[in-house]
């Protein structure tokens, strides 16, 4: 078990991210109680030559201090009223408070028991279902997802709407646990801002859209970060007041697994199952240049995910201004514009894309959408795989700055220098060695063994669907010929 230390900076920096998610109710008091006292502040320096004649005057000090309290009636009824409201704004924002932790993983979830874990796919039909490490895949969807992303006409396929209110658990988040998932994340190191996040609020549906039968609709709400922080990053972390062992304020299983087998089995929950935990959309995208290298992004220690590890090119949460402020869209373009927004932040092309290239533009010629999963170690986050080439060499890469915004996140972009993708040869045979130095445990060197759940599990899966052969691989092998052959 670990106990939370709160030093004064981390306790500086959880109150500014905890101010940006109050509830208004917690925002009305913090107000109020700054009123009052700035009110008798106020009142006390108008009347403090008055305060002190009274204080100053003979007699019994109790006799004295109510003479005070009569005299300045309003004072008192200030001071009362912002002393109330500090107490209360204190207890809701508890401001010391102690909290420690207990993990699961390894403890009382071993690797045996993790492996049992089975998920039961939405479609009966769709069995073939594996599992990456700590993540689960259905091989029927990816090679659905590819099919999608060479459509001719994309808006023909899947489409999401917004939904009008955003996400609010089943059960309301505790504060307590909020307060403790920010501080945990700091006290770490780490740099955080609460943005505003995008969750897919039901179970993946990739048929076709038909206003007819409401098929291919799926429902994206909105969240924040902080949401992420307080459900699904704390999977298999049962959070307890430090005081008691015994006062669990978040025990975190059920929420996203559930006992079959009399219980000595678990199956991971359906999304529209998992009503407490965020579903926080994320893509991660395998880049490379037109030389044909892979490029990878070092995470820096400050990062919340994968610290000190690579990341795939490109990896992170959708964020709300990827739906660009609409209400509806086709599913494959919005994961396309968000990977490519992730990519070319993280990688350090920023806007540093070829004259008359927009965002959308680079996102439907330069980015294909190959696979979906889920993450077990972060509760089942559903998380979208691409697959893209970006217009500029390794050397050009290798010149251009993480953008500054990025800096506390990426520390620098790394060129897998070994088996470099030659568009006048075979492509299949080359994805597969080079998926296999970072994927088989013999094979992969330093960076090999830095490589992230992300980062493995896409290759893992591209390396699937490469192996399997068939028009899903040869689409995915035509796409990058074709771009490197620009060059």
């Amino acid at each position: 078990m670990q106990r939370q230390v709160i030093t004064p900076g981390i306790w500086w920096q959880a109150r500014r991210l905890e101010a940006s998610a109050l509830t208004p109710g917690m925002r009305i008091v913090r107000w109020a109680s700054l009123v009052a006292v700035l009110l008798s502040a106020i009142t006390v320096a108008f009347d403090w030559s008055a305060i002190v004649a009274v204080l100053a005057a003979p007699g019994a000090l109790l006799d004295r201090l109510l003479a005070l309290a009569l005299q300045q009636k309003l004072q008192v009824v200030l001071l009362m009223l912002s002393a109330a409201l500090l107490v209360a704004n204190a207890k809701q924002a508890a401001w010391l408070e102690p909290y420690g932790e207990q993990q699961l993983l390894n403890t009382e979830w071993g690797q045996a028991k993790i492996a049992a874990i089975v998920i039961k796919p939405a479609n009966p039909d769709e069995r073939i279902v594996h599992r990456l490490r700590a993540g689960w895949h259905n091989k029927a969807w990816n090679r659905r997802l590819v099919e999608l992303s060479f459509l001719d006409d994309a808006s023909a396929g899947p489409r999401w709407s917004l939904a009008a209110a955003p996400w609010v658990p089943a059960d309301p988040l505790d504060e307590d646990l909020r307060r403790y998932a920010i501080r945990r994340v700091l006290r770490a190191g780490a740099r955080l801002t609460n943005d505003p996040k995008l969750r897919l609020a039901g179970d993946l549906d990739l048929r076709c859209a038909s206003g007819d039968t409401g098929s291919g609709r799926n429902l994206i709400q909105n969240t924040d970060y902080v949401a992420s922080l307080a459900t699904d990053q704390l999977a298999f972390t049962r959070v307890f007041r430090a005081a008691s062992a015994e006062q669990v304020i978040h025990d975190p299983i059920a929420a996203f697994l559930a006992p079959v087998l009399s219980g000595s089995r678990y199956r991971l929950r359906r999304l529209s199952e998992c009503v407490n935990i965020s579903n926080q959309l994320g893509a991660s995208t395998l880049a490379f240049t037109v030389d044909g290298h892979l490029l990878l992004t070092s995470q820096t220690p400050r990062n919340a995910q994968s610290q000190g590890m690579l990341a795939p090119s490109g990896s992170g949460s959708m964020d709300k201004g990827d739906l660009g402020g609409a209400g509806e869209g086709t599913l494959i373009t919005l994961v396309q514009n968000a990977a490519a927004r992730e990519l070319l932040e993280e990688s350090g092309v920023g806007h540093r894309l070829p004259p008359g290239m927009t965002l959308a533009a680079f996102a439907a010629d330069h980015v294909r959408v190959f696979g979906f999963g889920r993450m077990i170690h972060r509760a089942g986050k559903p998380e979208f795989y691409c697959l893209a080439v970006l217009p500029f060499t390794s050397a050009e890469v290798n010149g251009m700055d993480v953008l500054a915004r990025e800096r506390p996140f990426t520390d620098k972009t790394e060129i897998v220098g070994i088996c470099p993708v030659d568009p006048a040869a075979p492509i299949g045979p080359q994805l597969m060695s080079l998926c296999r130095f970072f994927t088989s445990p013999q094979a992969g060197g330093q960076q090999g063994q830095r490589a992230s759940f992300p980062l493995y599990h896409a290759l893992a899966m591209l390396q699937e669907i490469i192996a399997d052969g068939g028009i899903h691989g040869d689409s995915l092998a035509s796409f990058l010929q074709a771009r490197l052959a620009r060059r």
